[in-house]
């Protein structure tokens, strides 16, 4: 009897021992964020207190060009900084009244268009009619002292006997390219729509020659030659459109001008543009271009 109490009494002095101890030892538990709780610091606040949110700094990523329709192309004037929208400086060029192709008004009487437009055509049947469908008469083609072309080029610059009634390009001409578009560069592919009387964009990108003459079967170079610019048309068509003579733009410079016309004689899906530019534009940049690089230092 006197056994059985006193292991009876052991027990409870052991509970009582570890309840008083438990309730004296710290919790090993801590909190965490919750969408529906309030915020508790997980650690020792002291370290919370002492922290510094850290931003991390990415490299800049370059914005992908957004090839299709865009708007209509601003063209740069002389040196001064002004722009005209493109439509401005597009003409007409008929036959006898029937429609040939289109033009680029780059000085107050120059045009820039074609060859290709002018198959068995006599410079006395012309006329022009400008945006505003002023009609002018053509003096001469090709032979202008303002502007040389070889005999392999598919340019044609014509010159008009009167003065354009188009005060944008009196007094200082079309910005012309100053330098060579190369593959990928970006480019405005304008069309000009003779029935809505209006111009249609898309912002394109200048393909490799030797893409181009594969698409068009002329592997040789027969047809595409090296001073050509081949650029991707996205615009579809079942037959070849007349958009001869329309302008190639980059940079807000008239660049090249179509001589194939789009998708002639069936569908490829590219155009093809001979290069126009100010020679002496092209020949200075070039010229600033070797200053800048020292290559005369070289040169023992």
């Amino acid at each position: 009897m006197y056994m059985s109490r006193l292991l009876l009494l052991q027990l409870l002095l052991m509970l009582a021992v570890l309840m008083v101890w438990s309730k004296t030892k710290k919790p090993t538990y801590h909190y965490h964020r919750s969408l529906y709780s309030k915020y508790a610091a997980q650690h020792n606040p002291r370290i919370q207190w002492g922290y510094k949110r850290h931003h991390p700094v990415y490299p800049e990523v370059k914005a992908a060009p957004a090839f299709g329709t865009s708007k209509e192309p601003q063209i740069k004037i002389g040196s001064s900084g002004m722009q005209v929208p493109l439509h401005d400086l597009l003409v007409r060029v008929y036959n006898h009244g029937e429609f040939l192709c289109v033009g680029t008004l780059i000085a107050e009487r120059l045009i820039a268009t074609a060859a290709t437009c002018f198959v068995n055509v006599e410079i006395r049947d012309l006329t022009i009619k400008t945006y505003t469908n002023e009609v002018m008469e053509v003096m001469q083609k090709n032979t202008t002292k303002y502007f040389k072309l070889d005999n392999k080029s598919l340019l044609s610059i014509l010159e008009l006997k009167h003065s354009a009634a188009n005060e944008f390009v009196t007094t200082s001409q079309a910005k012309l390219c100053d330098t060579t578009l190369q593959p990928r560069f970006v480019v405005e592919l304008p069309t000009y729509i003779r029935t809505r009387h209006s111009v249609h964009t898309q912002t394109t990108e200048v393909l490799p020659l030797e893409e181009c003459r594969k698409r068009m079967m002329d592997p040789s170079g027969k047809v595409i030659t090296d001073t050509m610019i081949c650029v991707k048309n996205r615009k579809y068509s079942a037959k070849c459109q007349n958009t001869f003579g329309n302008p190639l733009i980059y940079n807000g410079m008239i660049c090249a001008i179509n001589v194939m016309g789009h998708n002639c004689p069936k569908p490829f899906g590219v155009d093809v543009y001979d290069m126009l530019y100010n020679a002496a534009d092209f020949v200075g940049d070039k010229m600033t271009f070797i200053a800048n690089a020292k290559l005369d230092d070289d040169i023992v």
